[in-house]
């Protein structure tokens, strides 16, 4: 039985059970058999005929997934979406959708691929996706063609990591192959190992079910792209959506580690990555957990971020110096657009503590910020502009809004229900606000023993 192509369609596991039961999208009944030859297959086996195309979707992969003789029509470029981010590394130049880490090692494209290369024993170097991806009913796709030294325990890992809940990866050490899950406090429990071959896995896939909430998924192996053999099934430490893409190529102690070669990542691209409707960062803080559009926040010295009864809590550390932040997982269009923080409550009032609704893009930076009693609109630009400073009020002074228009950035205040604004300050900076990042940050600069809390009820839900 063929799974719908390539984002296969894994939609049971059998509760403690070895076998995995599929069911195709759409009724068997509906969809004839077709020649094309099917590139998922949590099954695994070699090649499977496709169903037809009716029943199958085109996605933004360089491939004709619906079988119809053309590739990429109509193709789902969706915000977030695994088929909008694809890199063959073929154009010499980090895309803006990648992060590189370094610690005694190179990362570099050359020759039409990604070469990673630690240094002697210490070296560590990675290519990491800066936005989440939806990985949910997807699959993340590598062409290795080259590899650290297998002699040795350098290691090359394909990582997908969801901050403060895991990872789920496939690794190579020594000469063996693992598919490996743990938790981002450091455990991680071998899946399945084998001997390594270059040959016969010179692709490594992560597939995963489409099923919303779902954390089931495959990892599997093949030599040339389309033939795929599934290694194992899994149930990853994290629902599979807005997870961040990791390839790693670390000496781990091996004194001549070699280096790796990826030739692809999910097709032919540039790696950029386009950036989403602001509309779409809404929380309501209804569900106690700090959800996955926020995986890149913080809490340091100490510093504390929950979220309980209907509201994020941000508490800097008593006694001490530090911050927390509630940081977007990914950037947004703020171009004709609004974004809006209603903060119920503020740290307490003093020149040591600060609490910031921020919008990040390029080299400028907007603020609201509340010190010592005072509401100050600040743009920051190589230094900082004070556009308003008033007295704070937090009846009237309840709703933070960041609002676009005709290339002017406003700063907007209202009331507790977030209906009538009136604004502190507007100031032209709308060159970069196609891509913004969102931060609602609490800190204390000096050790108190009584900072407080900041607390905020809503990001853009009135």
């Amino acid at each position: 039985m063929s799974t719908r192509s390539p984002a296969g369609s894994l939609r049971t596991i059998i509760a403690g059970g070895l076998q995995a039961i599929f069911k195709l999208a759409l009724p068997l009944a509906m969809c004839a058999s077709a020649a094309c030859v099917s590139r998922s297959g949590f099954e695994g086996g070699g090649n499977l005929l496709d169903l037809d195309p009716t029943c199958e979707v085109e996605v933004c992969n360089g491939v004709d997934d619906d079988c119809d003789g053309l590739a990429d029509e109509g193709c789902d470029t969706s915000c977030g979406s695994l088929s909008s981010f694809h890199d063959d590394f073929d154009d010499q130049v980090t895309g803006t959708a990648w992060d590189r880490t370094m610690t005694n090692g190179v990362l570099l494209e050359t020759g039409g691929a990604l070469e990673l290369r630690p240094s002697a024993s210490t070296g560590s170097v990675a290519y990491r996706s800066n936005e989440g991806l939806l990985v949910r009913g997807g699959e993340v796709a590598i062409e290795v063609t080259g590899m650290v030294d297998v002699t040795t325990t350098a290691r090359f890992t394909l990582g997908l990591i969801r901050s403060n809940a895991g990872f789920v990866n496939i690794r190579q050490t020594a000469g063996e192959l693992l598919v490996e899950m743990g938790t981002t406090s450091g455990g991680f429990t071998p899946v399945i190992s084998m001997p390594y071959d270059p040959v016969a896995q010179r692709w490594w896939r992560l597939v995963f079910d489409a099923t919303p909430g779902s954390r089931e998924g495959a990892a599997e192996v093949s030599p040339d792209g389309r033939a795929w053999t599934q290694l194992t099934t899994f149930t990853a430490p994290f629902p599979a959506d807005l997870v961040h893409v990791s390839l790693a190529a670390d000496a781990a102690g091996a004194v001549e580690p070699g280096f790796v070669r990826v030739d692809t990542f999910n097709g032919p691209g540039s790696g950029d990555f386009s950036n989403c409707s602001i509309a779409g960062l809404q929380d309501d803080f209804n569900d106690d957990e700090i959800g996955a559009l926020w995986d890149k926040s913080f809490a340091d010295g100490g510093s504390t971020l929950t979220e309980a009864a209907g509201e994020v809590v941000l508490t800097p550390p008593v006694n001490g110096s530090g911050g927390v932040g509630l940081y977007s997982t990914n950037r947004y269009d703020l171009r004709n657009a609004s974004i809006t923080a209603r903060v119920t409550q503020v740290l307490s009032h003093s020149t040591s503590t600060e609490n910031v609704f921020r919008v990040i893009s390029g080299t400028h930076e907007g603020f609201f910020l509340v010190r010592n009693n005072r509401l100050v609109a600040l743009l920051a630009q190589e230094g900082s502009n004070v556009l308003a400073d008033v007295p704070y009020d937090p009846t009237q002074h309840r709703c933070w809004r960041f609002r676009e228009s005709a290339g002017d950035l406003n700063w907007e205040v209202a009331g507790g229900a977030c209906a009538s604004f009136t604004t502190l300050a507007t100031m032209a900076v709308a060159s970069e606000l196609s891509s913004v990042s969102v931060i609602v940050f609490a800190q204390a600069f000096t050790p108190m023993p009584a900072p407080g809390s900041m607390h905020v009820d809503s990001i853009t839900i009135p």
